[in-house]
C-alpha cells in the first residue's frame, strides 16, 4: 500500500511538470488544453454549435458541421471539413420555425454558413426537391418539363451535378424513359454556368471548399430555374399558335 502512494505521488508530480495548466470546457463549446509552451491545441465547437442550429432550423440531415483548428502561438488555424451536407424538401417543409441566416452565397466561408445558404436556398423556391454538397460534387434536385409519350406536359425532378473535376451531368427519374426531354439543352445551361468557378478551381487539389460550394449552389439553381423557364415560355408560345 505504501508502495502504490508512492507511485501516485510521482505520477502526480510528473504530470504537472511536463508544464500542462489547465483543461478548460468553456461555455462556447471548445475544449482547450493549455501548455506551459503557450501553444494551444483544441477543438472548437462554436462552428458545429452553429451548424447544428442551422441543420435543425432546416431540418436536414447536414453532417458537415465538425471543423478542427490547430493554432500555436502566431495563432494560425487550419479548417477540415467533413460530411456532406444534404437537405431535402421534407427537411425545409417540416419545420416552421426554421429561419434564414445567410440568404447570399458570397457570405459563406464556413460549413456553418453552407448548410445555412442550401437551406434557405431549398426553402426558397419550392421547385428545389434537394440539395447536396461534398468537397467534390455539387447537385441540385430541381423540376424540370417533359412530355409523357412526346405530348402530355408533366414536371420531373432532374439533378443537375458539377464535380471539382469538371465533369457535368444531369439525370432523370427511371421512369422519364417514358417522356421527351430536352436534358442536352438543360446540361449545356449548367456547364456555362458553372464553367468559370470550376476552372478557377482546377488547381485546388480538385476540391471544393464551402464557399466554391456555395458559388456552385447558386449558379447550378439559376441555370436550372432558367432553362424551366425557357420550357414553359416556349410551351405557352406553341399553345398561342
Amino acid at each position: 500500500m505504501k508502495n502504490y502512494a508512492t507511485l501516485t505521488v510521482a505520477l502526480a508530480l510528473a504530470f504537472v511538470a511536463t508544464g500542462v495548466q489547465a483543461l478548460d470546457v468553456e461555455g462556447s463549446g471548445s475544449v482547450g488544453v493549455g501548455a506551459g509552451t503557450g501553444s494551444t491545441i483544441g477543438i472548437d465547437a462554436d462552428a458545429s454549435a452553429s451548424a447544428s442550429s442551422s441543420a435543425k432550423a432546416s431540418g436536414n440531415s447536414a453532417s458537415s458541421d465538425a471543423n478542427m483548428e490547430v493554432a500555436g502561438n502566431g495563432g494560425a488555424g487550419m479548417e477540415v471539413n467533413v460530411g456532406p451536407i444534404s437537405i431535402s424538401r421534407v427537411d425545409v417543409d417540416g419545420d416552421t420555425e426554421m429561419q434564414v441566416t445567410v440568404t447570399s452565397a458570397s457570405s459563406v466561408n464556413t460549413n456553418a454558413d453552407l448548410s445555412a445558404y442550401a437551406s434557405g436556398v431549398v426553402k426558397a423556391d419550392g421547385n428545389v426537391s434537394n440539395v447536396k454538397l461534398t468537397e467534390t460534387a455539387v447537385s441540385l434536385g430541381y423540376k424540370q418539363r417533359a412530355k409523357l409519350f412526346g405530348f402530355i406536359p408533366v414536371f420531373v425532378r432532374t439533378t443537375a451535378t458539377v464535380k471539382a473535376n469538371g465533369e457535368t451531368a444531369v439525370s432523370y427519374p427511371w421512369y422519364a424513359f417514358l417522356a421527351a426531354k430536352d436534358k442536352v439543352s438543360v446540361e449545356s445551361n449548367v456547364k456555362a454556368a458553372t464553367s468559370a468557378t470550376v476552372a478557377a478551381n482546377a488547381d485546388a487539389n480538385a476540391k471544393f471548399s464551402a464557399a466554391t460550394q456555395a458559388r456552385l449552389l447558386e449558379q447550378i439553381h439559376a441555370a436550372m430555374k432558367s432553362s424551366l423557364q425557357a420550357s414553359l415560355a416556349a410551351e405557352a408560345s406553341a399553345s398561342v399558335q
